[in-house]
């Protein structure tokens, strides 16, 4: 007698339930997946369509079309109302229950009010399409409202926007607010002081690479998830990927330790999805001192080095790249400088960082792949000094690679000669 197949059961086609769908594919189950709006909403867009940039249709898609190759699987638009968990059912609101044999819920998540459900009428929140365009709708009555005032305190009123929450959608709502207010004329000035995000005085020794990260773990999972898909989708095809995935802006080992945990588990969960396996390594942009100093310690998880010379040379300077125009020509002219260090490597100072960053790195980690991105990748100078201190590749601006290649190869047609 043959075996029964089993029923597998998964309520919701957020990025949960999907991944969890895409595990079963190729399984020896009957797969039934239920939503109850039947597609799949990229959340992290949300702010889009509730300020006017993209359509609801332009961040969902068919639940049916995402799994179509799925031969095991089906998608039924159901809303459930209860779990049989002794009878082993799903109880729809309109339907006929759907049995099971193994039962996922990925329902998601709503926002919350502290307890004070009475504030939703006044504070919309933002994790479906029905909340985005309902705040678009507020958003743009607002600047309608405002155009229209001519009390001060009025208009004032209307142009003042409250964001809870600093993550990224907050952050990326704000901005897509004063985006939306020079659109329609209004003054940034007006709004300036009235959305409530996080701000910086110095964006550039500020929140951003691997610190974005591990304030905000799901903007790291968002990006290696889009990485490992679509190496996946590749590696489906019958073609060979090989990504190499870089932290930015690490100054010590337990900063690229927290970042590689998150890269790890979703390549691994990626790879399990789509069943293949994809080759990988994961390594950082050394851009700060403290990173070459420590260089030893950072190979311990890093697979390779990138020096991001840009920021190195910021940070090994104490100089703007976009301010020190003003004063480096009369640097360079007076002989302070013998050139500009934005593009040539300054050899005394960031090259001698970069020398101790290779010598520790690969005192840890002897295989260690260590090459350079950034401006200097297309400097001939520069690509002859890293070729010298043993480095293993650069990488520039496209229009720059046939300089450096041959830049490259002149270094080491140098050595060769007598």
């Amino acid at each position: 007698m043959a075996e029964k197949t089993p029923e597998v059961v998964i309520i919701g086609g957020g990025f949960g339930g999907l991944y969890a769908a895409k595990a079963f594919d190729r399984a020896p189950v009957n797969l039934t997946l239920l939503d109850r709006r039947n597609f799949h909403l990229f959340q992290p867009l949300l702010y889009q369509v509730a300020t006017g940039g993209l359509s609801p249709a332009n961040i969902s898609a068919p639940l049916r079309d995402i799994l179509k190759r799925q031969s095991n699987t089906r998608v039924l638009l159901a809303e459930v109302t209860s779990i049989d968990v002794g009878g082993k059912r799903v109880l729809l609101r309109e339907g006929e229950p759907i049995p099971y044999d193994f039962l996922i819920v990925a329902a998601g998540a709503r926002h919350h009010y502290f307890g004070r459900p009475d504030w939703e009428p006044f504070a919309p929140g933002l994790k479906t399409i029905e909340d985005a365009t309902e705040i678009r709708r507020r958003v743009l009555l607002a600047f309608e409202r405002a155009e229209r005032a001519t009390d001060p305190k009025i208009r004032e009123a209307e142009l003042t926007f409250v964001i809870v929450g600093a993550g990224p959608t907050g952050v990326e709502m704000a901005g897509a607010i004063s985006e939306l207010a020079h659109i329609m004329d209004v003054p940034v000035e007006v709004l300036r002081d009235k959305v409530n995000v996080l701000q910086e005085f110095n964006p550039m020794l500020g929140h951003r690479g691997c610190r974005l990260g591990i304030s905000f773990p799901e903007i790291t999972e968002m990006q290696a998830q889009a990485i490992f898909e679509a190496a996946c989708e590749l590696r489906r095809d019958g073609k060979n990927p090989f990504p190499e995935v870089m932290i930015p802006l690490v100054g010590s080992r337990p900063e690229l330790h927290e970042q590689k945990q998150i890269v790890e588990r979703v390549a691994l969960a990626t790879q399990k999805a789509y069943g293949v396996k994809v080759r990988y390594l994961i390594g950082t942009m050394i851009e700060l001192p403290r990173a070459c100093m420590v260089a030893d310690e950072i190979a311990e998880e890093a697979e390779f080095f990138s020096f991001g010379t840009n920021d190195l040379t910021q940070t090994c300077l104490g100089l703007s790249r976009d301010d020190a125009g003003k004063f480096l020509p009369s640097y360079v002219l007076n002989g302070i400088l013998p050139e500009d260090p934005f593009v040539s490597i300054d050899r005394d100072g960031v090259g001698a960082l970069m020398k101790i960053a290779i010598k520790k790195g690969r005192k840890t980690r002897k295989t260690l792949e260590i090459g350079i991105c950034g401006e200097h990748g297309g400097d001939p100078k520069s690509v002859v000094y890293c070729h010298q201190i043993g480095l293993d590749y650069v990488s520039c601006s496209p229009y720059r690679v046939a300089i450096a290649r041959l830049a490259a190869a002149q270094a080491v047609l140098g050595e060769r000669s007598p």
